[in-house]
């Protein structure tokens, strides 16, 4: 598994300037009332009653004053929206107000931005400091954010804009950090207007190699009824520097309102080191396909030579998975243990095998095949040889552990004990039939390699050499490495 290039395709994070989210807000209104300094027109009517609530800016730490006009707003659990505009002093104030509010801005320019989920006002803190943020220019050295392949690239941590003309549109990116630590993405669109919802398509892998989707992220942050700001966290530890994380950006809307502009922020969260992973040593059970022959008086484990030549079973049933039709064979049912083709009215078929080692579709660079050493035998009850750990984090999923004999009664590591694996099992084309076992271990390696991953996996996109790309949906990929011989 490729934990080393985890790309993080993010449709991103996006604060819409045209519209908000409404979270349980109801659609809002303004209400005039009460009177209004800094600069705005005073409501003709309503009395001035309640408190004094202020809005100021600020910019690195400085204040920040407004060169266009701009106004703050005040919204209220029940969705009466009260407004005031900026002074020159970038100073709003309205008073006559009493109760909780959701405090956002209009009127930046181009170049500025700010957090419009990030501020409340109450009767006890009745004045908001709201931090204006620069937008910064994304590198187009990569591409112009069209295609998965050219993306924009990002490298600071910081606030970015991206417009978006319709629907369809996407915008790739592709964030490099430039140091370790737990990063996030979020998105910033204002959920009191409820009018456009952010989505991140996520993808693994590198630009400059293969890169596959992984998922959609569409919610996590900030929230309305629709919209549905996201957050992802983005951890780097120190031997992941140079990882690339890619996402692709894209909003729906309530309306035709297009274009919007799509405003998402990167920013450091804090120290990161990965833990270790805990794996636990699963020890098979058979049962296995071997026979034992005696020679020069030492009885000796050999496995069983089929007849016939081997097929794959997708070839039946036009690469889709979910229709190769198999059964197990129960060893307390008077079976063999292992799984069979099965059919309504004739029973049980032909043993269904899998390809561990030797050249396959399937198959490693060195020939040794994509399972190889991943499963044992017990001999004797005595001897073993842990065959696969799966990872208790459920992400690494299943590896090989260290071919290594280990005497039981000891609990000392021997590599002259008679221990036998399924890499010794197995036939003259590296097959072995199915157990339940196997079943199990060949579901978990398609899973945790993500051959099949919403039309974007592995096997779907025809990167296992099978001729055509497979379907299956996730109870069956265990079968793209199953066939049976004929």
């Amino acid at each position: 598994m490729k934990r080393k290039f985890l790309a993080i395709a993010l449709s991103l994070l996006v604060a819409v300037a045209c519209a908000g989210c409404g979270g349980t807000f109801i659609p809002p209104s303004r209400v005039p009332g009460g009177s209004v300094e800094g600069g705005g027109d005073t409501p003709t009517h309503g009395e001035e009653e309640g408190r004094t609530f202020t809005v100021s800016l600020v910019s690195e730490g400085e204040p920040f004053y407004p060169q266009t006009e701009m106004t703050a707003r005040w919204t209220g659990d029940d969705g009466a929206v009260y407004e005031a505009r900026f002074g020159a002093n970038g100073v709003a104030t309205y008073t006559g107000l009493d109760g909780d509010y959701h405090v956002t801005v209009s009127g930046f320019t181009a170049s500025y931005t700010y957090d419009p989920n990030g501020y409340y006002a109450t009767n006890n803190q009745p004045n908001v400091q709201v931090e204006v943020l620069r937008i910064l220019p994304a590198s187009t050295s990569g591409g112009r954010g069209r295609a998965l392949y050219t993306p924009i690239m990002i490298t600071r941590l910081g606030t970015y804009r991206v417009s978006l003309s319709s629907a369809e549109q996407m915008v790739y990116y592709c964030y490099s950090p430039t140091g370790k630590g737990s990063m996030s993405i979020e998105s910033w669109v204002d959920v009191t207007a409820n009018e456009v919802n952010p989505i991140a398509e996520v993808y693994r892998g590198q630009v400059v190699g293969a890169l596959y989707f992984d998922h959609t992220q569409n919610g996590g942050g900030s929230s309305s009824t629709f919209t549905k700001n996201f957050r992802v966290q983005v951890n780097i530890n120190a031997d992941e520097l140079g990882n690339s994380y890619v996402f692709a950006v894209h909003a729906d809307c309530l309306g035709d309102i297009y274009p919007v502009t799509v405003d998402f922020t990167i920013k450091y969260e804090g120290d990161y080191v990965r833990p270790d992973t805990q794996y636990t040593v699963m020890e098979p059970h058979g049962p296995y396909n071997q026979t034992t022959v005696v020679e020069d008086g030492v009885t000796k484990y050999v496995p069983i030579q089929p007849t016939g030549t081997f097929r794959h079973c997708f070839l039946d049933s036009n690469y889709l998975l979910d229709d190769i039709s198999v059964k197990l064979y129960p060893l307390e049912e008077g079976g063999d243990g292992f799984y069979h083709l099965w059919d309504e009215e004739d029973g049980y078929g032909a043993v269904l095998y899998a390809k561990l080692i030797r050249d396959d579709l399937f198959g490693t660079e060195d020939g040794q095949g994509f399972l190889f050493d991943l499963v044992s035998l017990k001999l004797e009850g005595l001897y073993y040889y842990p065959y696969l750990a799966k990872a208790d984090d459920g992400f690494a999923g299943y590896r090989a552990q260290d071919y290594t004999r280990i005497d039981l009664t000891t609990g000392i590591a021997d590599e002259t004990i008679p221990c036998m694996c399924y890499r010794d099992a197995c036939n003259r084309d590296g097959a072995h039939p199915v157990t339940e076992e196997l079943r199990g271990m060949l579901q978990g390696y398609a899973i945790s390699q993500r051959f099949f991953a919403d039309g974007e996996g592995t096997a779907e996109v025809g990167g296992l050499e099978t001729g055509r790309p497979l379907q299956s949906s996730e109870d069956f990929q265990w079968l793209a490495f199953c066939g049976y011989y004929q």
